[in-house]
């Protein structure tokens, strides 16, 4: 089985949550050669399972287009995982 390799190179330290104190999705944009691209990684806490790639996508053409990306797969992953979002 082949190895994803990620677009983004991952950074907790830079990446955006969505999520609740325990289950959620980080996702951080990038620009590259040719675009901007996105990566979400989930952090469930309660199936005891990190960097699960969610989602590597792009080229976007903007890095807002990037950041929309990453909102949708951290919010779909969320909702499809019955994860209440903390209220920030």
């Amino acid at each position: 089985m082949t190895e994803k390799k990620t677009i983004v190179p991952f950074d907790v330290d830079s990446a955006t949550y969505v999520g609740d104190e325990n289950d959620g999705v980080y996702y951080q944009v990038a620009r590259g050669d040719d675009g901007w691209y996105m990566t979400a990684v989930v952090d469930c806490n309660t199936a005891s399972f990190v960097d699960d790639l969610v989602v590597d996508d792009g080229p976007y053409d903007s890095e807002a287009a990037a950041i929309e990306g990453g909102k949708n797969a951290a919010f779909g992953w969320c909702f499809d995982n019955d994860v209440l979002l903390d209220d920030e």
